[in-house]
């Protein structure tokens, strides 16, 4: 018996379901993978660039070791480059001493070498107290700024003479080792010492004053008979004064070289004494001739 032969359009139907059912298998194996008509290349992303570091300015506070009461001095701080990098940077200076209490303050400026300089000096005081002292720069500038800005000193202790036998006894005086002796007359009784270094000069005298209060015309006589031979010595100014509980007389002369200062005291013991400090050659008394003249004293 022979097997029909199934009719075109049978055959025709068949093939096409089974193109569908191929079709509908090979789109299920994609899954929902969508393929871009136009695909475009990503850029990569652009790296950011990193700063360069400012380099800061380095400070160094340049303070001298012998720093002492013998000399004044101008106080400079190294800041290689800051004018340049900022020409409105402020920079200061202040100096504190153990106790807490400001010294000394100024403004610095610059000079060469990247060195700003103290704008007063810097003067120290002949019997400082003891302990640390407290320098701190101050820079406000729009740059930044490495190193210590403070610092802790001591200043040199300076060697005093021992008068001892050569001035009365209960007199007080601090002169220097630095100053030598200039003239040395008389004994404890009457007499006169004087010494010196460079510009300046502190001399004494003593003598046995009258039983009455110090009056003007005799301190007059005492100031003139110190006066040189050759003269050259003009009185600009007299005023009473009391020095450490002791009535006096200050007077205020200038000198063919110098300006200089006198105290006339009467002592406990009614002697009277006379103190000259004197600059030669300068304008004005120095600060160490200051403190010598503070330094004197006379007990009984």
């Amino acid at each position: 018996m022979e097997t029909p032969v199934p009719p075109k359009r049978v055959l025709r139907t068949c093939f096409l379901t089974l193109s569908a059912v191929l079709l509908l298998v090979a789109c299920g194996d994609r899954g929902d993978e969508q393929i871009p008509a136009n695909p475009t290349a990503i850029p990569s992303p652009t790296p950011i660039p990193t700063p360069t570091p400012i380099p800061p300015v380095i400070l160094t506070i340049e303070w001298p070791a012998t720093a002492s009461a013998l000399d004044d001095f101008l106080l400079q701080a190294h800041l290689p480059d800051l004018v340049e990098r900022d020409s409105e940077a402020q920079v200061s200076a202040r100096l504190t001493n153990p106790l807490g209490e400001v010294w000394w303050e100024t403004d610095m400026l610059p000079s060469t070498d990247g060195r700003y300089v103290a704008q007063m000096d810097l003067h120290l005081p002949l019997d400082p107290p003891p302990g640390d002292w407290r320098l701190t720069v101050f820079v406000y500038a729009d740059v930044p700024v490495d190193g210590g800005r403070t610092i802790f000193v001591q200043p040199r202790l300076v060697q005093l003479r021992d008068l001892g036998p050569q001035v009365p006894e209960g007199v007080t005086l601090h002169i220097p080792w630095a100053f030598t002796a200039i003239r040395h007359e008389g004994d404890q009784v009457s007499g006169a010492r004087v010494w010196g270094r460079e510009a300046d000069e502190v001399g004494l005298w003593w003598l046995p004053g009258p039983t009455e209060l110090l009056s003007l015309d005799t301190a007059l006589v005492m100031v003139e008979a110190t006066f040189p031979e050759e003269g050259g010595v003009e009185v600009l100014g007299i005023e009473p004064t009391e020095w450490r509980g002791l009535a006096g007389y200050r007077f205020e002369e200038r000198w063919s070289d110098g300006p200089a200062e006198v105290l006339v005291l009467q002592g406990p013991d009614l002697w009277l004494y006379l103190l000259r400090v004197r600059s030669r050659g300068g304008l004005e008394i120095s600060h160490l001739l200051r403190d010598i003249q503070t330094s004197f004293t006379v007990e009984e």
